[in-house]
């Protein structure tokens, strides 16, 4: 029995489907799994590599509350007359507890919130 040519595709596309599902069960089974060593202050901390990444993403957010000119301006869409009246408003109103008290900065609107949000934390 011959293919056609079109049965040949499919069964290179459902080839190539199965070895790619093969691949994704491989790494979630065992490479995701692997994990690092951190050692800080003679305190050693095992993690894995989804948590070290978690904690990456984490440090690399912008504590708005502590933050100065410079770290602001990192942020995107934020330049630095911006970022000096995010210092003043904090400066005079006190710490921001959500990125919502961002709209109460004068050339804050709801858009530069949503794509300043996910570069935020709060302490």
């Amino acid at each position: 029995m011959r293919l056609s040519k079109y049965e040949r595709l499919i069964l290179v596309l459902l080839s190539m489907f199965l070895l790619v599902g093969a691949l994704l069960l491989f790494y979630k089974q065992h490479v995701s799994r692997c994990e690092i060593k951190l050692i800080k202050d003679g305190v050693e901390r095992k993690m894995t590599y989804r948590e070290v990444e978690l904690l990456l993403q984490e440090r690399r957010k912008v504590d708005i509350n502590r933050a100065g000119k410079e770290a602001l301006m990192e942020l995107p869409g934020i330049g630095g007359h911006l970022a000096e009246e995010i210092l003043i408003y904090r400066d005079q109103n006190g710490p921001y507890m959500s990125c919502e008290d961002l709209l109460m900065v004068r050339g804050i609107g709801k858009n530069k919130i949503e794509q300043i949000r996910p570069f935020l934390r709060f302490e």
